[in-house]
């Protein structure tokens, strides 16, 4: 009960927060993947999370990032999406590579650690 609340919080606050992935064949919750920006970070992001190996590699992470980012672009109005990447996570800088994210070295990263921000282009 207690995510659920936190969940709600940043809806009600900033308009955004994570939807659950689930598979359709299964409706097994996978993940995560949604629009994200907390107070004192410098843009706003989208952000995904595949829990298990097993379901990572089959396109459930991309689908759902690829419809996210048209929709925060084309029906919330961003003007700009980005996603925070770790530099160690190579399946993420692949997926965000694959569906035209450009890499922005002179972005501000949300803190101090090495982290990669990717820019989103809307692709409809």
């Amino acid at each position: 009960m207690r995510t659920y609340r936190l969940v709600q919080s940043a809806w009600s606050l900033n308009q955004t927060g994570p939807f659950v992935v689930c598979r359709k064949d299964t409706n097994d919750a996978i993940g995560t993947a949604g629009p994200w920006y907390p107070s004192g970070w410098p843009e706003k992001e989208l952000t995904w999370s595949i829990w298990s190996p097993e379901d990572e590699g089959q396109g459930f992470a991309s689908e759902a990032v690829v419809s996210l980012r048209n929709h925060v672009l084309r029906d919330l109005n961003w003007t700009r999406a980005v996603s925070y990447i770790d530099p160690e996570n190579t399946a993420s800088i692949r997926l965000a590579e694959r569906i035209g994210c450009l890499l922005d070295e002179s972005a501000l990263a949300p803190d101090d650690d090495p982290t990669l921000v990717y820019v989103h282009r809307q692709t409809d």
